[in-house]
């Protein structure tokens, strides 16, 4: 059973005659097939759908509840699946939750994260390619793979730094010279950048202290210059 309707809308401005698709009332949307429809831009084609929120409707009636055979809604097919690229992104999105599962070291302090991100943002992979160098600001942007192994952050595959993650617990072979001076460069920043967070910490600890003692020897004078008066000896 088709419902055959005509309706007018505010904006856009349009008369409509045609089958009620369907309506729903968590939305206040209607769909119609349009038979008819006047417009500046003239007739609507049959094959078209219009989604509508009542919300837009001046006026609406109900022409038919009969059959019409005259008019058939097309039958709306769902589009086809592309399987292949469905599974790609699957395959991403497994792989990024992955890479930051893989980037949360385990057993390891804050500080040890912080210089962990550190290498894993700075480096570019020509750091551990010599003859690439003095090329080192092509453009092109990629990052050293950095991985954690156990409690020891491993950069490239070649350059090995353990607990408690200072210069001289960086290692790596020999053929990996010049990687490991820029592993140490890049790790002595950051530890002196975790130095001056922690001193300006603990200054910000310090001056707060010092006002809350303040404070309290202020309010301590104040009670303290108070005077209580003895009671009159009456007569």
């Amino acid at each position: 059973m088709r419902r055959s309707v005509k309706l007018t809308t505010s904006v856009p401005h349009i008369t409509l005659e045609g089958i009620l698709f369907t309506a729903c009332p968590s939305s206040n949307l209607i769909a119609v097939v349009p038979t008819f429809q006047s417009t500046s831009k003239g007739l609507a084609s049959p094959s078209d759908y219009y989604i509508l929120p009542v919300s837009r409707l001046t006026s609406f009636s109900l022409l038919s509840l009969a059959a019409d055979t005259s008019t058939r809604a097309p039958t709306i097919s769902d589009p086809p699946v592309d399987l292949r690229t469905l599974r790609a992104r699957e395959a991403a999105a497994v792989k990024a939750a992955q890479d930051r599962v893989a980037r949360r070291g385990v057993g390891v302090s804050g500080e040890a994260q912080d210089i962990f991100d550190a290498l894993a943002r700075t480096y570019a992979i020509f750091c551990l390619a010599p003859k690439r160098l003095d090329n080192f600001t092509d453009g092109v942007d990629k990052r050293l793979p950095t991985r954690w192994a156990g409690t020891s952050i491993v950069v490239s595959d070649a350059v090995v730094i353990g607990p408690p993650y200072e210069v001289e617990d960086c290692a790596a072979p020999k053929e990996s010279v010049t990687a490991l001076t820029r592993v140490k460069r890049v790790l002595e920043n950051e530890k002196r950048k975790i130095a001056e967070r922690r001193a300006r910490g603990t200054t910000a600890t310090v001056a707060t202290g010092v006002a809350t003692v303040a404070t309290a020897a202020a309010t301590a004078a104040r009670g303290g210059g108070k005077r209580t008066e003895e009671p009159r000896k009456g007569g």
